[in-house]
């Protein structure tokens, strides 16, 4: 099994433990190495067991994240957040919080149809988007 996403976590559950369901949690940094992988197959051999992974889902997706690094390549350094803002005729727009320029906004988007991943009002780091 190939996971292609960030998994944060996996929840093991014993469904047929003495003294009721058995949970185990491995918190993982976005690989499962092959000493977990064995740990999980010591403790529940032989056991019907319920995997549950936790995925990190990525914000933006490939052609957004390469078109936002070229637009703010000339002041990266500058740009402290950037916010997904919705506008008074039901569109939305980006607007870029900056350290030392004056702050500014893309040009207005059809609502729901770019940067889908992304929460209305919420300040995103240029890590957060991995930008």
């Amino acid at each position: 099994m190939k996971i292609e996403k960030e998994v944060k976590m996996i929840r093991v559950k014993s469904e047929n433990s003495i003294v009721g369901d058995n949970y185990t949690e491995i918190k993982l940094d976005g690989a499962l190495s092959h000493k977990d992988f064995k740990n999980i197959a010591n403790n529940f051999a032989g056991k019907k067991i319920k995997l549950t992974l936790e995925v990190k889902e990525p914000i933006l997706d490939e052609a957004e994240r390469k078109y936002l690094s070229g637009v703010i390549r000339p002041f990266r350094d500058s740009v402290k957040y950037i916010r997904k803002t919705d506008y008074l005729d039901g569109s939305e727009y980006l607007s870029f919080h900056m350290t030392n320029e004056p702050n500014w906004t893309m040009p207005l988007l059809k609502k729901c149809t770019m940067y889908k991943g992304m929460e209305l009002d919420k300040e995103y780091t240029l890590e957060e988007l991995e930008l």
